[in-house]
């Protein structure tokens, strides 16, 4: 596990501050989760490019579930990591048996490809192959906020990290990553309807 250096006495003391939404708290307890994620990705068989995904996710379970930690039973590190290994284990377990997962893999690669190439890759792609995928993508994005559009198109088309588009947005780093989490959640909700 990754050393973390708290500025609380002690890991309940961090947890009670994260349950009273104490923003230094948060992005501590962000911060260590996304260190122990990052670790452990690899090995969990997640690629690099789904790293941060999976971190905010990850985020966003232990969150919900941090009022249930018991501080006597286990370390915080090892609580977390074991809701990482499970969800990336799921996450595996989910893309093999998505219908929307080569779809989402043409945008990402279109979308990475940038410039004038991704117009030409685009037009081929459209023309050629499933124009009502850019379809639904279009709808999609047009029922977002104009600053959740932002949000992704900084991190997806201008490849930003969290920690880029923090200033940019007003937010910490630990925000970013879990309204990034929650806004993909909803494009795939919005996509597969």
């Amino acid at each position: 596990m990754p050393n973390h250096t708290s500025s609380y006495a002690s890991q309940a003391e961090l947890i009670r501050a994260v349950i009273a939404q104490e923003k230094t708290a948060e992005e501590e307890f962000f911060e260590l989760v996304w260190g122990i994620v990052n670790a452990h990705a690899h090995s969990w068989g997640v690629r690099p490019c789904d790293a941060e995904d999976l971190a905010s996710e990850v985020v966003v379970k232990a969150l919900n579930r941090l009022h249930r930690f018991k501080v006597k039973r286990a370390k915080l590190s090892t609580w977390i990591f074991v809701i990482g290994r499970n969800h990336a284990y799921d996450m595996l377990d989910k893309d093999k048996n998505d219908p929307l997962r080569q779809e989402s893999l043409e945008l990402q690669a279109w979308m990475e490809i940038g410039g004038e190439d991704a117009v030409l890759h685009f037009d081929e792609v459209a023309v050629e192959s499933r124009p009502e995928v850019f379809d639904r993508l279009d709808q999609a994005l047009k029922q977002l906020d104009p600053s959740e559009r932002e949000l992704l198109q900084l991190s997806i088309n201008a490849s930003q990290t969290a920690a880029q588009i923090a200033p940019q947005m007003g937010m910490s780093v630990g925000q970013v990553r879990v309204r990034k989490h929650r806004l993909l959640g909803r494009m795939r909700d919005l996509l597969s309807a």
